[in-house]
């Protein structure tokens, strides 16, 4: 191949590929929101997930660091699914398994836009209403069209995507942080609609754990000290282990570099007042901070260099997932 391949694979990549676009290849609908919502409603039985799709794990093998990459290392399936992957490098008896994470939720802010537009309570997996409440959302808000269009390609592009170690499934890191949430809007009552799996929430607890050294504030601080210590030391400690641990991620944009501490961004600040105004500054600042966040990778990836081990790791499923886009056809 397997050098062609690499160069191949790379300049999908440099090529800031819309991935849901890349999976779907010879589905119909080109329409970005559409094959979102297609993406979590009907083809969830095709067992994709973009977090930890091919693509994505050859930016991870080859964009960070702190990801090494060796002749030790094995690129597999999750439990036998055909789309999931994970690398895996094992050591004698030890091994550190990777998969990845998503940055930003973009179904969160759809489903935010969806309930106050509909003035009902919408849910994620209720992929009608939130159509419904989008679309009504555009008659009334023109402007929001070209926003959340942008959103969902940026969402599934790879400025939204990082790595994350996985141990067990019962203490993955991954579900652990997936909980974190930040208050939304109310619709009937007091409850209210959250946005979930929130980026900003997750550096926040990261930043208690390097820099505040505050072990006890909430349980996935509690799981990172108990069963990812390794992991999070590997970025060092205190202060400069923070700043290592943003560097490394590419998690700049996120976070307020104009001193030193270096502070995550609160970007979700929503009032039930001045809903439209705060969702359209909402998306301008995310949408600029995952646009940064992606040429960052894509110079990244620019310099990489060929690597035989990648080469070999990635050359049989890239082949099987080109065969399946020319089946498509």
């Amino acid at each position: 191949m397997g050098k062609y391949l690499f160069s191949e694979i790379r300049e999908i990549m440099i090529n800031r590929p819309f991935l849901l676009q890349e999976m779907y290849k010879g589905k119909e609908e080109n329409n970005p929101l559409e094959l979102f919502l297609y993406y979590k409603g009907d083809a969830k039985s095709d067992g994709i997930d973009i977090d930890v799709s091919l693509y994505n794990m050859f930016v991870y093998g080859t964009c960070y660091e702190n990801i090494i990459v060796n002749e030790n290392t094995e690129l597999t399936l999750q439990d036998r699914c055909k789309y999931k992957y994970e690398m895996k490098r094992v050591q004698g008896l030890e091994s550190f398994t990777v998969r990845g994470d998503t940055a930003v939720n973009c179904m969160s802010i759809l489903v935010q836009i969806a309930s106050f537009t509909l003035k009902k309570r919408v849910y994620a997996y209720e992929i009608n209403a939130v159509r419904e409440g989008i679309i009504k959302s555009f008659e009334e808000e023109p402007e929001l069209k070209e926003l959340i269009e942008k959103h969902v390609k940026l969402c599934y592009g790879i400025g939204n995507f990082y790595p994350i170690p996985f141990l067990t499934a019962k203490e993955s890191l991954n579900q652990k942080k997936g909980v974190l949430r930040v208050g939304g809007i109310k619709i009937g009552g007091n409850r209210k609609v959250m946005f979930m799996d929130s980026l900003q929430v997750f550096l926040k607890v990261m930043y208690q754990y390097f820099v505040e050294n505050n072990l006890s504030s909430c349980k996935l601080i509690e799981s990172v000290d108990k069963h990812y210590r390794d992991w999070a030391e590997s970025f060092g400690k205190g202060q400069k282990g923070w700043k290592q641990f943003v560097d490394i991620n590419c998690f700049n944009s996120f976070v307020n570099n104009s001193n030193e501490l270096c502070e995550p961004i609160d970007f979700f600040s929503i009032s039930q007042n001045t809903f439209t105004e705060d969702v359209k500054k909402y998306l301008k600042s995310i949408n600029a901070a995952l646009e940064e966040r992606e040429n960052e990778l894509v110079l990244r990836i620019k310099k990489a260099e060929t690597n035989d081990i990648l080469c070999k790791l990635f050359e049989l499923p890239f082949k099987e997932i080109c065969e399946l886009n020319r089946c498509k056809k």
